[in-house]
């Protein structure tokens, strides 16, 4: 019994004399056995960090099931309500702005054409006293004695009165569609009617002009061409329109021939009545003019 007590110390001794003999082995063999230092320790680069970025838990709704499905449809549709809104917005607002120039562009427009209409009116009714005129003149026995009036008129009533209307606004709100951008509905209509009564005025213009050619064929059966040209004048009137001097002399008729002067007559009655219409449709356009200035005023505060 006493040896086999022994053999556990024994074995326990050598092992302890064996790990001791290993530590100090592993500690001699750390040493460089030519420089006798350490031997350096290797270090990693480091690692760039993950720029991934892991956010589910931000885009995920509460609650489960249906309600989770329920959170993220009621969130799409306010989204998207939102940016209509927001467009919407932002259309009404252009069409606002483009709204108000168009209506100050219009006001200058009218403004124009009332000041032109004006002075049309006043030829107009120059003009018209001026048929009556050469008419009464040329029925006259001793119309010989009064040839100076005679040309002054028959060369003035051949002239043409023309209408430009500065129709700039209305052409680009007709052709562009932008007529759906007035808004208030009484100054829409009021501006259809103005272009409506401009285009009728324009068709006694047509009238007038096929009348006033007419006029001018007959007159020179009758009328001495030489007079009417020593008549020029370099002067123009207000409305850049040339003047014609008054004879200073007694022309007389080239020809005296009772059907030659009638069908001339005639032919300025024919030119009165579409002088007439003209400066009655001047006037009416003149009121329409003045009256949707007041209206655009009123309705957008203008000054």
């Amino acid at each position: 019994m006493g040896e086999q007590e022994n053999i556990p110390q024994d074995l326990d001794s050598h092992r302890e004399s064996n790990a001791k003999e290993k530590t100090d082995g592993d500690a001699h063999d750390l040493k460089d056995p030519v420089i006798g230092t350490q031997k350096p320790e290797i270090i990693s680069p480091p690692q760039p960090p993950n720029m991934e970025t892991h956010a589910e838990h931000l885009h995920k709704a509460p609650g489960h099931g249906w309600t989770h499905y329920l959170f993220e449809f009621l969130m799409l549709f306010l989204a998207v309500t939102l940016g209509f809104f927001v467009e919407n917005w932002r259309d009404r607002y252009v069409e606002n702005k483009r709204e108000k120039e168009f209506i100050a562009t219009l006001m200058e427009d009218l403004k124009s054409d009332t000041a032109q209409l004006t002075g049309d009116i006043v030829a107009g009714k120059n003009r018209e006293v001026m048929i009556d005129s050469l008419i009464f003149l040329l029925t006259l026995p001793n119309r010989s004695s009064y040839g100076s009036d005679i040309y002054y008129c028959a060369r003035n009533i051949s002239r043409p009165v023309l209408f430009f209307p500065n129709d700039r606004t209305i052409l680009q709100l007709k052709n562009s569609g932008s007529l759906r951008m007035i808004r208030k509905l009484a100054v829409s209509n009021e501006i259809m009617y103005y272009d409506q009564q401009l285009r009728n005025l324009q068709f006694a213009f047509e009238d007038e002009n096929r009348m006033r050619d007419g006029l001018r064929e007959k007159a020179g059966k009758i009328f001495d061409g030489a007079v009417f040209n020593r008549m020029f004048d370099t002067l123009r009137d207000s409305r850049g329109i040339m003047i014609y001097k008054k004879p200073e002399d007694n022309p007389q008729l080239i020809s005296e021939d009772t059907r030659d002067i009638n069908e001339y007559l005639s032919a300025a009655q024919y030119l009165k009545g579409p002088v007439r219409v003209i400066r009655l449709r001047q006037g009416t356009l003149k009121t329409i003019a003045t009256d949707l200035i007041s209206l655009l005023k009123r309705e957008y505060n203008l000054k």
